[in-house]
């Protein structure tokens, strides 16, 4: 089967007539289509919903393993490409996704703590505790320590 004229066998129309191919031979294959609000694509059926990527990889691609996720090598969620999904362990998934990398790029692009405080070098505590990592400001740490101290020593 050429990927760029894919085979509709084992997909309904309705499938089908919510997907533009490219002109480009290597393009992603795009659900434009009902999706879950993160760009997933998603189909209705008797049965339940189902997403688009694995109706799409189960039909021309084969079974998908137990326990395993549909990877979207192309970065792109909306995509029903079989050659653009790999099937991953739940752990796999996760580390080659964006949201720990976007957690971590979204805290250090911070300048200020939420009351205001500059994140300089003076000002900047770095906890590696097993149950807290990261930066934290120190005039806030500070109020918290002597808020902390001043209840303590009043219910004495």
């Amino acid at each position: 089967m050429s990927m760029s004229e894919p085979s509709r066998m084992g997909l309904p129309d309705r499938f089908w007539a919510k997907v533009a191919l490219p002109s480009d031979p290597d393009g992603c294959w795009l659900w434009f289509g009902s999706n879950n609000g993160a760009g997933y694509g998603q189909l209705r059926f008797p049965a339940g919903q189902k997403y688009a990527h694995r109706l799409s990889y189960e039909a021309l691609v084969g079974p998908i393993p137990n326990g395993m996720f549909i990877d979207h090598l192309c970065r792109t969620p909306a995509c029903v490409r079989p050659d653009h999904l790999e099937p991953v362990s739940p752990r796999e998934n996760v580390r080659r996704g964006n949201a720990p990398l976007l957690a971590g790029l979204a805290q250090s692009a911070k300048t200020h703590c939420p009351a205001g405080h500059l994140y300089d070098e003076e000002n900047t505590y770095y906890r590696d505790s097993v149950a807290r990592k990261g930066r934290c400001c120190r005039i806030c740490y500070r109020r918290a320590v002597d808020k902390y101290q001043a209840k303590t020593r009043r219910s004495k």
